[in-house]
């Protein structure tokens, strides 16, 4: 029979390697068992540099694997990602930090928009607070209006002036990016479920964007 190898580990991580051959008992032609000695073969044992390298390998591993659980345990969770899309809006923190007063935001609907501009500019040098945008879909409500490049344009033409968007629109949470990055300072929708499906959701990412 073939030798065996045996790889015993020890408690405290090393290992010693042994190879022992199978013990026969032999016996002699014509002579009795009775007088045939039994002698068990010896028992050898590995050389020191293997014994070394197998306890060296078991313990590197030993190691390896405590420092793997540490790392997990210590491991800090991932820096929350940021969602604010700009800048804060000096317009809109001084809104929330005002006291609170009536104010008068005229329509632009109103105005002549081969003059749109200069028609909101002039409403502003008379007293007027804010620039109401009055945004309709054609769905939501009849009729058709305006979009975010008319906003873009008026920000353009006014950089201080508040412009207080009013979406009229079914599925709001799809264009408050939009009118957000185009120049509204504050952005209102409607709570009827024919418009606002998530109103919480959308309320939010309204304010994740800088405006109120």
């Amino acid at each position: 029979m073939a030798p065996k190898a045996l790889l015993v580990p020890a408690a405290f991580g090393c290992a010693a390697a042994f190879v022992q051959a199978p013990v026969q008992q032999q016996q002699l032609r014509g002579t009795p068992s009775s007088e045939v000695a039994y002698q068990p073969e010896p028992v050898s044992v590995a050389a020191p540099g293997a014994a070394f390298a197998a306890a060296a390998f078991v313990g590197a591993g030993a190691v390896a694997a405590g420092a793997l659980r540490r790392s997990r345990r210590t491991a800090k969770a991932p820096a929350p990602r940021a969602v604010a899309l700009r800048a804060t809006n000096p317009r809109v923190e001084k809104l929330r930090t005002e006291a609170k007063s009536i104010k008068i935001s005229p329509s632009i609907l109103s105005a002549d928009f081969s003059r749109l501009g200069e028609e909101v500019g002039n409403v502003l040098n008379a007293g007027a607070d804010w620039v109401h945008v009055d945004v309709m879909d054609g769905r939501f409500v009849p009729n058709i209006t305006i979009g975010p490049l008319v906003v873009a344009a008026l920000r353009k033409k006014l950089p201080d002036a508040v412009l207080d968007c009013h979406l009229m629109i079914e599925n709001p949470e799809n264009r408050v990016e939009d009118f957000a990055h185009a120049g509204a300072d504050i952005i209102a929708i409607h709570c009827e479920a024919a418009s606002t499906t998530h109103l919480h959701r959308t309320i939010c990412q309204i304010k994740q964007l800088g405006c109120a």
